[in-house]
């Protein structure tokens, strides 16, 4: 696929022109040969659009937006002094500046809105030959009126070496391919041919609409099977991969017609706009770089559908067979959706980034230079990019060691939840308040997995002390055996269940245990009915349950205390003696 020039080639070729225009037969004069060692060392940017083989420049002459040939020039080693040497973009401006006058109108001749015009030039009647000027061929142009009136171009022998041909040769080659190409865009111009195309275009328009009209019934068909697919009840696990693989089919289906409905009004106005000589050229411009473009992501979209077929056919065939896996069949059912959504999403990045970096290649833009670009930003955003590159290699740990998969009940970090989205860069857990806990994949050291394999009630039951301890057990065991053996929830319990026996004694009761081994995801719904079940056996039996116990102390209060009341100190009274009495 070769390449337009972009659009500054022009206007460096015209500010080339503006500055010094050379003369006609001066810009045909061939450079003489440089030696290779002047060539060397020199690290001259080249202009857009001139490339260096060895010691030679080339580039392409176009018209109208249509590449030609390649013509040659010298090296040029310091393009701000020349020197006698003809630089080769301004020998491609000059032949696509002579090839511009063959296209030349009378100022008395009227010009269409169309841009059709009664040419200079009879097409009928027009013809490029080749005619020698000393040892060199020169291509030259005109009708039967004005014979051989323009000069086109000088066909070297540095050209005829470049293509491996001799000059006549290669003359006669070039002569042919401005015939067809000249002949062309003059017979455009014609106003006949305009009439012609004014009346082609209700037609084409008319055609488009009918075949619009067959893609959407088309469209509206399969959308309406898809949906009685996706509504459809399947009756087993066949028969689901039955309607899936149906499913895929359909969405294929409708995104090819989808996008060939697009693909017929897009190409169909830029035909219709190439029939107009003032249209054409932008047409020319866009119409091959736009078909590329909508084939490159036609087909990028087509794989990524048929990938994704694919990849859901193999896990159809992964749920029907372990090839030769060691892995817990109990897993599967979470496993395999896991995986298959990883998958998909690497899957289309690869693609849709392989699809850019063509899209970018046809637009001009090197890859290599994006890529160059896109290292340097993604240097400046190391430390970004480390956590990222953690966060894939974590994730790709999580999926190939079964860590945990959607659907789990795992708590991480002091987050839990159901695992609602896993990818090779964030878990996204949904808590019991229905929030989306998202977990970048680098940030996941410790990860408990609540379903893993098996789940298990771990259940405690607290009975008075007033309560008989052993018909308590008798009563606990009873209602865990009726439960293991009851159908409807037999299918649920892996194993029979445990009544370790009295626990701990508390003060709010005599603590009874009981382990019951569940199927993964099973142990809320077994534990409801548990709960239920023993509530009305206790009530049965007149067990009550533990309550705790509050124990109150009477603390006696003390009596005031009295400080000791000191009485009045008084001096000692003494009786005056007693006198003997004397007889009487």
């Amino acid at each position: 696929m070769r390449r337009f020039f972009p659009l500054g080639v022009a206007a460096l070729c015209a500010a080339t022109l503006a500055l010094a225009r050379p003369d006609p037969a001066v810009a045909q004069i061939p450079g003489s040969l440089l030696p290779a060692a002047l060539t060397s060392g020199t690290n001259e940017q080249l202009p857009p659009g001139v490339r260096r083989a060895g010691n030679v420049e080339i580039a392409t002459v176009s018209f109208e937006n249509k590449q030609l040939f390649v013509v040659t020039g010298p090296v040029i080693p310091n393009r701000q002094n020349p020197g006698n040497l003809i630089p080769v973009e301004v020998r491609v401006a000059q032949i696509e500046e002579n090839l511009q006058q063959v296209l030349i109108v009378d100022p008395n001749r009227t010009v269409s809105l169309f841009g059709a015009y009664d040419t200079f030039y009879e097409p009928r009647t027009f013809e490029v030959s080749v005619t020698k000027v000393g040892d060199q061929p020169v291509l030259v142009a005109g009708d039967k009126s004005h014979p051989n009136d323009v000069v086109l171009l000088t066909v070297t022998a540095q050209d005829a070496r470049y293509n491996g041909t001799l000059p006549d040769d290669l003359a006669k080659r070039w002569q042919r391919v401005l015939q067809a190409t000249l002949t062309q865009a003059l017979e455009s111009r014609q106003p006949d041919l305009l009439r012609r195309h004014l009346v082609l275009v209700p037609k084409l328009l008319a055609a488009m609409a009918a075949v619009s009209v067959v893609l959407w019934l088309l469209w509206r068909t399969l959308r309406r099977r898809r949906n009685m697919l996706l509504d459809s009840v399947p009756s087993g696990e066949r028969d689901q991969a039955r309607i899936d693989r149906r499913v895929d089919l359909s969405a294929l289906l409708l995104w090819i017609v989808g996008s060939s409905l697009v693909a017929i009004w897009v190409g169909g106005v830029l035909w219709m706009l190439s029939l107009f000589p003032a249209t054409a050229a932008v047409t020319e411009l866009f119409s091959t770089q736009l078909a590329w473009l909508i084939s490159i992501w036609f087909i990028a979209g087509v794989l990524d559908r048929v990938a994704n077929a694919t990849i859901a056919g193999f896990a159809s065939a992964w749920s029907k067979t372990r090839f030769r896996l060691r892995e817990d069949d109990s897993r599967r059912a979470l496993r395999i959706p896991t995986i298959v959504r990883a998958v998909e999403g690497f899957k289309a990045l690869v693609i849709y980034l392989v699809a850019a970096g063509l899209s970018l290649d046809l637009l001009g833009l090197s890859t290599a230079s994006v890529l160059t670009l896109g290292a340097v930003v993604a240097f400046a955003a190391s430390f970004a990019a480390q956590s990222i590159i953690k966060d894939v290699s974590n994730g790709f740990l999580i999926l190939a060691e079964d860590q945990y998969a959607i659907g789990d009940i795992v708590a991480i970090g002091s987050e839990s939840g159901v695992v609602e989205n896993l990818t090779l860069r964030v878990t996204q857990l949904r808590n019991d308040e229905g929030r989306l806990i998202t977990i970048p994949n680098s940030q996941i050291t410790v990860v408990e997995n609540l379903t893993r394999t098996w789940s298990r009630i771990d259940f405690t039951v607290e009975v008075a002390y007033e309560s008989d301890v052993d018909r308590a057990l008798e009563v606990v065991r009873g209602v865990a055996d009726e439960l293991y053996h009851d159908p409807k929830w037999n299918a649920l319990i892996t194993e029979r269940p445990q009544v370790l026996g009295i626990e701990a004694l508390s003060h709010a009761g005599i603590a009874i245990r009981v382990w019951i081994v569940t199927a993964p995801l099973q142990q809320f719904a077994v534990r409801r009915e548990f709960n239920r079940r023993i509530l009305i056996a206790l009530q049965k039996n007149g067990i009550e349950i533990g309550a705790p116990q509050q124990i109150v102390h009477a603390i006696p209060l003390e009596e005031p205390h009295e400080e000791p009341h000191e009485e009045p100190h008084e001096e000692p009274h003494e009786e005056p003696h007693a006198q003997p009495r004397e007889g009487g």
